[in-house]
């Protein structure tokens, strides 16, 4: 089960945190749930003392407020994920190249389908999939993790929910053209006459279609 606590920066170091972990902790080994998992947004400082995963790839500073809260409460770190930035103008060329590439190698038994806003009635059962797959199907390193079923009415909801939280989605998905099978998706959001950055959510690819 995931958990987390937040607490305001001025009332932080008085034991809040802790007390609101705990309590959850405790709710959920009553509901029979003994793995607890839970992320923290991390600092990125260079230098000092660190805190590697067990994976081996990547580490944070152990100063970092959320690793020390964590590793006090007996957690380890798993993984450490990177929120990186893409000019889309800048980076054009290059993204072309590669375009071109994908697509000499995937040959014509793949092809992009997108559009934008809510998901199309036809292809509703098959993103429900793609989205039940993204709870196994990304890397998660030694991180114990269960199947999140999605089916079309929650699809939906998803899509209204977003619809009216204001923010646009613009959703592309791989057609596997010999089954009609979509096996591979990124989802972009962005909020409407913002001019904040997009943020690309989910995005997946199957196993049996990875390369």
């Amino acid at each position: 089960v995931a958990i987390g606590a937040d607490v305001l920066p001025a009332h932080r170091r008085c034991g809040i945190g802790s007390a609101l972990f705990t309590h959850m902790e405790s709710l959920a080994a009553e509901l029979g749930r003994p793995i607890f998992q839970s992320s923290a947004i991390h600092t990125s400082s260079k230098g000092g003392a660190r805190l590697a995963s067990s994976t081996g790839i990547g580490d944070i500073p152990a100063n970092d407020p959320g690793a020390q809260f964590l590793t006090h409460h007996g957690y380890t770190l798993e993984m450490v994920a990177r929120i990186s930035s893409l000019d889309l103008t800048a980076a054009a060329d290059s993204l072309d190249d590669l375009r071109r590439t994908a697509q000499e190698k995937a040959g014509v038994d793949y092809r992009i389908v997108s559009w934008i806003g809510p998901t199309p009635e036809e292809w509703l059962e098959q993103r429900a999939a793609l989205a039940t797959a993204m709870s196994t199907d990304e890397p998660s390193g030694g991180l114990e993790t269960i199947v999140d079923k999605w089916d079309a009415d929650r699809v939906r909801q998803h899509d209204e929910r977003q619809n009216g939280s204001g923010r646009t989605l613009f959703m592309s998905v791989i057609e596997h053209v010999p089954t009609g099978s979509l096996v591979g998706y990124s989802e972009l959001g962005r909020l409407v006459g913002d001019d904040q950055p997009a943020v690309q959510e989910d995005t997946l690819v199957v196993r049996a279609h990875r390369g």
